[in-house]
Formats: C-alpha cells, sequence, structure tokens
C-alpha cells in the first residue's frame, strides 16, 4: 500500500507544468518574485479521495481568565502542525477563542482544558451538520444574474455567477447619458488563472475626485464578505441620481471594488473544504520535508500575512502548512501582487481602504503588527464610531472600534498595514462582519442581506463624514 501511495505522489508532482511569469508591475517589482505559478495540479485531497468532511468536530468557546490560561491555549496554537482550527484569537485576558477540534482529538483537548479549569462552551455541536444546514437553506433562482438583487442575495455565490452579476452591473448602469461610469477590469491571474477582477465606478463630475478602495474574500471560508461588498457595490449604484447622499458621495469618489481577492480558495471551499483559509498555490519544493509537506497539505498561503510591509514579523507562520503561513518571501502571491499593483499606482489619489473579513464584529484601524497607534489613529477611530453607530441602528447589530492588534491579536504582512504603512492611503480598515461567534464561519444565508443593509449603512456615513470635514485631501 505504501509503495502504491508514493508511486502516485511521484507521478502527480512529475505532472506540474511550468507558466510564464507575470510581467512585473510598479510595487511587485520591487522584490524578487519567488512564486512558481503552474497550470494543472494534482491535489492531494483528489489522492486521498475528495471531499473533506467535518462530521463530529466541534467548535468550542474558551474564556482564559488567568496568565497562565492565556500562556497554554497560545501554545496550543503554536504547536508545531497544531491539530486545533483556531477560528477567533485572544491576545489578552477575558478575550473568548473559538476553536474547531476534531474528534479524534476531543477527549485530550477536555481533558487539558477541565484540568486548567478554563471556562468552555460549545458553540457548534457538529460542523458538518451546521454546514448542511447552510446548505439546505440556500434558496437559489434558477438564474441568480437576472438582475433582480433580492433573489442575487439570498444565497452564496460561486466566483463565475458573482463575475456574471458584475457585467449585469455594467451593462445595467454604465451611462454616459446619465454621467454614471463603470467598468470592470482584469488586473491579472489567480495561481490557478482564474481573472482577477476590480469594478469601478465613477462620474463625470467636474470636482477634483479622490478614491475609495473596498475587497473582501481574501481568506477562502469567511463567505459573507464577497455579497456584503457586491450589496454596498449595487446600492451606490441604485442610488446615484436618486438618493441625494449617495450622489454626493459617487461625485466626490471614484470607487474601486474587489469581492473577491482569492477566487481559488474561494472556489476551494465551496467544492471540497469548507474551512479552507489560504490561497491554492503550490511551489517546487523537492526536499524530503517538502515532499512530505506537499503530500499532507502544505498548499497555499494566508493573503493577509503576505504584502510587503513588516512581513513576517509576528502573528506569522513560517511553517507552510499553518492557516497564518506568510508565505517564501512578501508578495508570493500572484493575488496579493495584482491587488497591491493596482494600488499602488493610483496610490495619490486613494483616500480610505476597506477590506471586509469574518467573523466578530470588529472595525479596526492599523497597526496590526504592533501595539504602535497610526499617527491619525482618533481621527480614524471618531470616524469608525459614527460608522458603527449608523451600523447599529439599522438592525441591533454591535460593533466594537480600536487598533487591530488590541482589539484581535499581532499579524504581520496584513493588506491594511500595507495600504496606511507603504501606499499612504490616510483611512485604511479592517471590518470583521458578522457574527460574534454562534455560526462563526457558517453564517446562514439569511444574514446576507441584513448584513448588507447595516454594513451599507456604516459605509455611507464613513464616505460622507470624509466629503463633510473636507478630509479627503489629507495624508497620514
Amino acid at each position: 500500500m505504501r509503495r502504491m501511495l508514493l508511486f502516485t505522489l511521484v507521478v502527480a508532482i512529475g505532472t506540474i507544468a511550468v507558466v510564464a511569469k507575470d510581467v512585473p508591475t510598479p510595487e511587485s517589482a520591487i522584490s524578487p518574485n519567488v512564486d512558481v505559478p503552474i497550470e494543472e495540479v494534482v491535489r492531494e485531497e483528489a489522492v486521498l479521495g475528495g471531499q473533506v468532511h467535518f462530521d463530529g468536530y466541534t467548535v468550542y468557546r474558551l474564556l482564559p481568565q488567568e496568565p497562565s490560561q492565556l500562556q497554554y491555549i497560545a501554545s496550543l496554537e503554536n504547536e508545531q502542525d497544531t491539530p486545533y482550527d483556531f477560528w477567533k484569537h485572544a491576545s489578552e485576558l477575558g478575550q473568548y477563542v473559538d476553536i474547531n477540534v476534531s474528534p479524534s482529538n476531543k477527549a485530550r483537548f477536555n481533558k487539558e482544558i477541565e484540568r486548567r479549569n478554563i471556562s468552555s462552551a460549545v458553540l457548534i455541536e457538529d460542523l458538518e451538520q451546521e454546514i448542511r444546514n447552510v446548505t439546505s437553506q440556500s434558496a437559489s433562482p434558477e438564474d441568480p444574474t437576472d438582475r433582480n438583487q433580492h433573489n442575487f442575495f439570498l444565497d452564496y455565490r460561486s466566483y463565475g455567477e458573482m463575475g456574471k452579476y458584475l457585467d449585469q452591473l455594467v451593462y445595467k448602469y454604465n451611462s454616459k447619458d446619465k454621467g454614471l461610469l463603470v467598468k470592470k477590469h482584469k488586473i491579472g491571474l489567480s495561481s490557478e488563472k482564474r481573472d482577477l477582477h476590480v469594478l469601478e465606478i465613477t462620474t463625470a463630475s467636474n470636482i477634483l475626485k479622490k478614491s475609495i478602495w473596498l475587497d473582501s474574500g481574501m481568506h477562502a471560508r469567511e463567505w459573507i464578505g464577497p455579497p456584503t461588498v457586491m450589496y454596498i457595490v449595487e446600492e451606490l449604484l441604485k442610488g446615484y441620481k436618486v438618493d441625494t447622499n449617495v450622489t454626493d458621495i459617487l461625485d466626490n469618489f471614484s470607487i474601486y471594488a474587489m469581492p473577491v481577492v482569492n477566487p481559488d480558495g474561494y472556489e476551494y471551499s465551496r467544492t471540497t473544504n469548507r474551512m479552507w483559509r489560504k490561497t491554492r498555490s503550490v511551489r517546487r519544493d523537492f526536499s524530503f520535508n517538502g515532499f512530505l509537506g506537499r503530500f499532507g497539505g502544505c498548499v497555499g498561503v494566508d493573503p493577509n500575512r503576505n504584502f510587503r510591509f513588516q512581513w513576517g514579523t509576528a502573528g506569522a507562520s513560517t511553517n507552510c502548512a499553518m492557516d497564518t503561513y506568510a508565505g517564501p518571501s512578501a508578495f508570493s502571491e500572484p493575488e496579493t501582487r495584482a491587488l497591491s499593483d493596482f494600488i499602488y499606482i493610483r496610490r495619490q489619489d486613494m483616500l480610505a481602504y476597506l477590506t471586509f473579513h469574518a467573523y466578530s464584529q470588529l472595525w479596526m484601524t492599523p497597526w496590526g503588527y504592533t501595539n504602535a497607534l497610526p499617527p491619525n489613529y482618533n481621527r480614524m477611530i471618531e470616524l469608525a464610531e459614527k460608522a458603527t453607530k449608523a451600523l447599529t441602528k439599522v438592525h441591533g447589530t454591535r460593533y466594537k472600534v480600536g487598533s487591530s492588534t488590541n482589539l484581535l491579536y499581532a499579524a504581520s504582512g496584513g493588506s491594511d498595514d500595507w495600504a496606511y504603512g507603504v501606499a499612504m492611503i490616510p483611512y485604511s480598515y479592517t471590518i470583521e462582519l458578522r457574527d460574534d461567534g454562534r455560526y462563526g464561519f457558517v453564517l446562514p444565508t439569511s444574514h446576507i442581506i441584513p448584513t448588507g443593509e447595516e454594513t451599507w449603512a456604516g459605509v455611507k456615513v464613513l464616505m460622507q463624514e470624509l466629503i463633510s470635514r473636507k478630509d479627503h485631501t489629507t495624508t497620514p
């Protein structure tokens, strides 16, 4: 059996085909590209038999209240090839920690938690059943691209469906007569050669414009991000020349929106492993450890640890099997290179950068790599508080505001830190969407529209505040 398995792996690795490297653009050209893009890969899951299931997996919520408890939980997370999937982290006492535990590790996990007297509760008893519940709630119309907003947001859509819906928005709203200009840019290719798209919305206004960037879908399993960004996009398009506030926003700002930064990972989370987080890049490593790592699932990079600002200095792993693996170098991933290059050449006009993740209901500023606060922290927090107040009024959902490190945990190489520290975008935010942990990454489809509604309310106020304060001419 062992000989047959090794033979299969050798054949799989031997079929890898190298394709041409991307042409360097202004930002990525600064550092060498060590990524080896591939056209076709025989996945380790295909060798082992297909889709990943989570029968009997349980998500626990822990509450460390003593330093020794916090240290123990951190040791579990930092353990080489840890068997635990950390959904929510704690950087200080009194913060919740959510951990997904497999059936084979439950007995040991519960024994150690009880021995250390760590407060615990079950959030999700059986993860596979929760995933199936979400799937059974899906109410997909026959044609999700029929330009019916309500229908489109009834379900989590595939990357292809989202692309077609963006095309429909361009067709419907791009109008020289109305003065509304809508364009879909192809800014690059993913590792698996999917087109990477950015939607641009601008108007024929005579006002000298700044621009605002929105993105989501950086982490594959955070499904609520892409429909939320698309909801905001459609509200902006529908509201021009109808809602005076929206008209004012679009006459002052150009909007760039990238609903899915990591399409390979997103599609993989739909078809094979619902809990996948990283990209799907594969690199050549013919060492013995690299060979075993490849077989063991050593695929992909955490894109939100891959940006070239304080890369690899905190909260990022050098172990390629870990979910927070920062990559072999900054901007090793074609997805992060494409995003950063597009922004970097437009950086002088960029006023705000908003990246949407899940979950925890947080509205955060830089820095992520250190406890230090950015120079205009007070201004950013003031606007974030106004935005979250408007958000809460819609459905009562409450958010916390603060810096990433102080609210969540230290994490270097993040896109928000890069946007603020390198592209010099003065208002840079990471927004962790619903929920606060009941469903975590497996948020039911019934939350899609309410999340879009409340997040749009917050983003709308943020954009209005930037206009009214004339802050769209400032720098950090």
